[in-house]
């Protein structure tokens, strides 16, 4: 029986829905976007490729390519080489079909609602095989970076990062976004949330920071993985607004019912997260005692969007 370590009941369809539809108010972080990704050696010369107009698909070659998007809704694919796709201001990527909600909504493990939404064919972008880097820009997007060490902003709006191959670098930017670095391929990736709030998913190793807001943190977890590490949770505004939530922590494991042991214990500033005597999380200077006085928690319950929670 698959089981979740999972901070909260909300299903996953409807964090996905919440990428799609809210938005964030603040300063976009692209302004000198030729600028934004560090020079490295490619594959090869590509080609500059501005879009001449929204609603098409736009596909790249197998040199590295700079492809510029509009501020419509565009869909483009990086194909080889290490990629610059930069998407503009539309809302970039497809509505899930009917079908795709409902088998979503039906999943029982995480990996299984990824693997659903990546074949639903509604990204706005997707790198390809190289090293890519991609900037949504503003509006709510939905894009992958897909195979390699891939760098994706998500910058204004509420938008879906995902990249499950390599050793990638997620950042959020302003609004309600969601980040999935799941790959259990040993290859430790970066998760930054930025503002508002976020929910953020890793394994293997990998590093998470929420940012400002309530974020929520999920571990998919299998034994022998090394420990990811989240540098700021719990750590919520000093003053923070009426009816603000804590922040949670999920670990997915394959049994829940072999799961003897699960705690969290101080090892100086850092609280240290385990399961049947293995670190499965480091959460940087949070004392446990004081974050679950303050609204926070990590607890288990069976299954994505259903069971009787248990609290470490």
């Amino acid at each position: 029986m698959l089981a979740t370590l999972l901070l909260a009941f909300l299903p996953m369809a409807l964090l996905v829905g919440a990428s799609l539809d809210g938005g964030g108010d603040h300063k976009d972080d692209h302004d000198d976007e030729e600028a934004a990704r560090p020079d490295e050696e490619g594959t090869g010369a590509g080609e500059e490729i501005d879009i001449s107009g929204p609603d098409q698909l736009t596909e790249g070659t197998s040199g590295d390519d700079t492809i510029r998007g509009t501020d419509g809704t565009d869909t483009v694919m990086g194909l080889a080489g290490d990629d610059d796709i930069y998407l503009g201001d539309g809302n970039d990527g497809g509505d899930l079909s009917p079908e795709d909600q409902q088998a979503m909504d039906q999943a029982t493990s995480l990996g299984e609602f990824l693997d659903l939404y990546e074949a639903s064919g509604v990204f706005g972008a997707v790198g390809g095989s190289g090293n890519d880097y991609i900037d949504a820009g503003a509006g709510n997007d939905s894009i992958t970076g897909s195979q390699g060490d891939d760098t994706l902003r998500g910058n204004l709006g509420a938008d879906y990062l995902m990249d499950a191959e390599g050793s990638n670098a997620l950042y959020g930017g302003y609004g309600d976004d969601e980040l999935y670095a799941v790959d259990q391929d040993g290859a430790p990736d970066l998760l930054d949330g930025g503002a508002n709030n976020d929910y953020l998913n890793g394994d293997d190793g990998d590093t998470m920071t929420g940012g400002t807001g309530s974020d929520w943190f999920g571990v998919d977890w299998n034994e022998g993985d090394a420990p990811v590490t989240v540098t700021d949770f719990g750590q919520l505004d000093p003053t923070p607004a009426p009816g603000a939530l804590g922040e949670f922590l999920g670990i997915e494991v394959d049994d829940l019912d072999n799961v003897s042991d699960f705690t969290v214990s101080q090892s100086g500033s850092d609280s240290i997260v385990s399961i049947n005597g293995q670190q499965v999380a480091t959460l940087k200077d949070v004392e446990y005692a004081a974050l679950k006085a303050a609204g926070g928690a990590i607890y288990a319950t069976d299954g994505l969007n259903y069971g009787q929670p248990v609290y470490a």
